[in-house]
């Protein structure tokens, strides 16, 4: 059964299987469905939609608050993973354990109050109803020796370093043989 909740009050709780959820979703032109999802402070965490029919998506994470944490529009990873090219794909580190909500959207619904369903209009070009699977997971991180270079290729875009390799204040993150070092 897919998630389908328009706000954070009436949204269920996915729940992970060997660190990975997924569902389904299936939204009209002016819907939002939003999922809950328990996440671990330290932990990276990879978003990824595929849109099994035509649409341009839009993805939000909040907090327990309602503050926006990140989003994404057009994060797509590569050629294999995605039907069409508009399907949001990112990497998020939470900086604290607890409820986090995700939200999927059209994209032109990229500024509505997660708290209600008010002011959610269709514009004059609407994509209809689009369906597709959101999964996230825990990604492993690597441990590089301290006499190794971090490999080429290690992570997937440029926008994903901000979370792989960053800490939430911009100090630099990498691991050499199982201990943390940071740079600024």
């Amino acid at each position: 059964m897919p998630f389908d909740s328009g706000t954070i009050a009436s949204a269920t709780t996915g729940t992970f299987v060997s660190n990975v959820f997924s569902d389904t979703f299936q939204i009209l032109s002016n819907e939002v469905d939003i999922v809950r999802l328990d996440l671990s402070a330290g932990f990276v965490y990879q978003f990824d939609i595929d849109n099994g029919t035509a649409g341009d998506l839009y993805l939000r994470i909040f907090d327990l608050f309602g503050n926006e944490v990140r989003a994404v529009d057009d994060g797509f990873r590569t050629a294999d993973d995605v039907q069409f090219a508009n399907s949001p794909f990112l990497h998020f580190t939470p900086n604290y354990s607890g409820a986090f909500y995700v939200a999927v959207s059209p994209y032109y619904l990229n500024g509505y109050d997660p708290f209600t369903t008010a002011n959610r209009n269709t514009p004059d070009n609407p994509i209809g109803a689009t369906s597709g699977t959101l999964t996230v997971s825990v990604v492993e991180t690597d441990v590089w020796p301290s006499d190794a270079a971090i490999p080429s290729g290690t992570t997937e875009s440029v926008s994903d370093d901000t979370d792989l390799f960053r800490e939430e204040d911009g100090a630099l993150r990498v691991s050499y043989s199982g201990r943390v070092n940071s740079a600024g």
